[in-house]
């Protein structure tokens, strides 16, 4: 091979003929993955004890995640071999000429330009101030109490009102802001009912959408763009949760931070002060990630594993700083993360809890997927039945395509972001870092949907793609202006608008086709035009429902089931949930026997025991056994076969006392 710099200049179309080549070797690459992936003989194996739909269909759940992983692994693996076999046999398609990266996003919110005094006004305070008034939606407090998951907030309001501490007196299943803080700022707010969780919850549902439209801000061209998201992102079928909130700011403050980073100060400059004001921003993301993790554990988990990656890799691969220089990003974003970790150490390391808020962690984690995991959908019976254009389009608009859509997405974004990688130049193009740190939090965001594979955690799991697929739209709507403005020829002008024209038809007539984002905000708005996105008021019939408006017969069924546990039972006498509906804790006003509000959570041997533990020192007398609902059977699984020792220790101690309309209840 001749030497680089004896190449000649790369012409015109070189650089998209390499892409090709690169393209064309990574998805055979892919193909090879995928034949050995499914002549792999993958084992199951319990390595917990637990009872889930996983060991009890005997699935082995791992081969889904090395799956997933192991498709990153191949797009990697073949843009490199692919450019590597390209620099032997075509070394004119990787000449020197070709590795200045062409910028995706230049400076974030530059198009179009607003007036300096006026842009903060507009899209700092007014745009968001809008955001929210249109995705606030207050009326909507009203409607069925759903005892498990509201019972995840409502258990912990009943324990912390008799002063127990989280995470010691009160398992958290997913984050402290989220289980514990909401319903105590209800409580303190208002009254401690729920309605008064409702109605703060409708307050900070939109939250979650503000964070995502200050990343926009960041990400993206123009603060258009930014709002675009948030109205595709709040239409039909698909939503974003305040629990994604202080994560997507994390990101959104370590990418302001790429955009703006100013010149580190010199090595010989011993002030450590000035080394951390040239990183403040991503101290900032630090702090904000730490307080993402008391708020989404999960949410938190990724996102310091995305930043750290991240800046990890910056500091291994740039050369163009001094070591020092190349380390600091880390340190910094280390720092702000344990600075804001401090306080929680101090208050819970004072009760004594500390342990117990480490050893919560751990279960959240590690035992999540043998508890909660669902098979990932498979994609070969959905493509055997494509046998005509009809059948692609209803493939392409169906539920199994809009599981797989998001890891296509990812899986693009790698590819793209490898290919630069070895083109050379990599960092000095600030769009690569920003699409890199944003592809890293949606890659692991999104095992959320991987592990827990139903509807909601699907949603849940794929926040970030939007993202990815505005940012192809806009930038093909730059690059049409770009070659329009050009002075090429004229047939190459209107050809180079068939780009923009394809990317934009094929958004567009998807999303319409499955989020209907035009009826939302036309729905959204209308709402906001009447009024009637405030709440209604409503008699309050009852002190621990409050305000809040259910059907009579699901009323009338809960006052049944508390008034005959209250007749049964002393006001600080301990009772007992087997059937995963923490709320009756709250509305019965009763202490719970365990720190397990939802027994579904008490999942390994050693928890059960735990359990019966609590039942024996505090010879609990009522057990609410069932309740005649899914939660009885969680994903096909009885309570019974999920928490055998503790079923045989009732069925030894306890006896039917009451059938209130299929909720069963035991006493000592």
């Amino acid at each position: 091979m001749r030497p680089i710099s004896s190449q000649r200049p790369q012409r015109p179309g070189d650089r998209w003929r390499s892409a090709c080549v690169v393209f064309c070797h990574s998805v055979l690459v892919l193909i090879i993955g995928v034949l050995l992936w499914r002549s792999w003989d993958f084992q199951f194996h319990n390595n917990f004890d637990i009872v889930g739909w996983v060991s009890a269909h005997q699935y082995p759940k791992q081969r889904e995640l090395i799956a997933y992983v192991g498709a990153f692994g191949c797009v990697i693996l073949g843009v490199v071999s692919g450019w590597f076999l390209m620099s032997i046999y075509a070394p004119s398609l990787v000449s020197r000429d070709s590795l200045s990266a062409t910028s995706t996003i230049p400076n974030p919110s530059r198009w179009p330009r607003l007036p300096s005094r006026w842009r903060v006004a507009v899209v700092w305070i007014l745009i968001p101030i809008l955001l929210y008034l249109y995705l606030y939606d207050g009326r909507n407090i009203h409607g069925a109490v759903d005892l498990f998951h509201e019972g995840e907030r409502l258990a912990p309001l009943n324990s912390l009102l008799r002063d127990g501490i989280p995470f010691r007196d009160i398992y958290i299943q997913h984050g402290l802001f989220q289980n514990v803080g909401k319903p105590l700022l209800a409580a303190k707010l208002g009254t401690p009912s729920l309605a008064s969780l409702r109605a703060v919850e409708r307050l900070i549902v939109p939250v979650g959408y503000l964070a995502f439209y200050l990343l926009g801000l960041q990400v993206f061209r123009s603060w258009l763009t930014a709002v675009a998201l948030i109205l595709f992102a709040s239409s039909q079928s698909f939503w974003v949760s305040d629990r994604h909130a202080l994560g997507l700011l994390a990101v959104a403050a370590l990418v302001h931070a790429l955009h703006h980073r100013e010149s580190p100060c010199t090595q010989s400059d011993k002030r450590w002060w000035r080394f951390m004001w040239t990183d403040r921003w991503i101290l900032v993301s630090g702090l904000l990630t730490t307080l993402a993790f008391f708020y989404s554990t999960e949410v938190g988990l990724y996102t310091f594993a995305a930043a750290g990656l991240f800046l990890g890799i910056w500091g291994i691969t740039r050369r163009d700083n001094q070591l020092l220089q190349r380390w600091l990003p880390l340190s910094c974003y280390v720092i702000g993360a344990l600075s804001a970790l401090i306080p929680f150490v101090l208050y819970f390391g004072w009760y004594g809890a500390l342990d117990d808020l480490i050893r919560n962690t751990f279960i959240q984690t590690a035992y999540q997927i043998p508890t909660w995991g669902l098979p990932y959908p498979s994609l070969l019976p959905a493509l055997r039945e494509i046998t005509s254009f009809t059948a692609i389009k209803e493939f392409v608009l169906g539920e199994t395509f809009r599981w797989y859509f998001p890891g296509i997405v990812y899986l693009i974004a790698t590819g793209v972001l490898t290919f630069r990688a070895v083109r050379g130049g990599f960092w000095t193009q600030p769009s690569n870092a920003v699409l890199f740190i944003v592809l890293l939090e949606g890659v692991l965001l999104f095992r959320t949907a991987l592990g827990r594979s139903d509807f909601g955690h699907l949603i849940y799991g794929s926040t970030l793609f939007w993202v990815f697929l505005l940012i192809a739209l806009e930038s093909s709507l730059a690059y049409g202006i770009r070659q329009m403005r050009g002075n090429g020829p004229s047939l190459r002008k209107v050809g180079s608008l068939l780009v923009p024209v394809l990317v934009f038809g094929t958004f567009g007539w998807y999303v319409y086709s499955v989020h209907h984002p035009l009826d939302a905000v036309r729905d959204r708005v209308k709402r906001v035009v009447r009024g009637e996105t405030f709440p209604r008021t409503s008699p309050v019939v009852w002190d621990r429902l409050g305000a809040l408006q259910i059907e009579d017969s699901q009323r009338a069924h809960l006052q049944r089931v508390v008034a005959f546990i209250q007749q049964n039972t002393r006001p600080e006498e301990p009772i007992f949930d087997f059937s995963s509906q923490g709320a009756y804790y709250f509305f019965a006003d009763r202490p719970s026997a365990t720190r397990y509000h939802q027994i579904a959570y008490a999942a390994t041997p050693a928890m059960q025991r735990e359990v019966i533990r609590d039942l024996e020192q505090t010879r609990t007398r009522l057990v609410i056994y069932r309740t005649g609902g899914w939660f009885d059977k969680i994903d096909g699984i009885p309570a019974t076969e999920r928490h055998p020792l503790i079923a045989r220790y009732l069925d030894k101690h306890y006896t039917q006392a009451a059938d209130i309309d299929g909720t069963v209840i035991l006493l000592r």
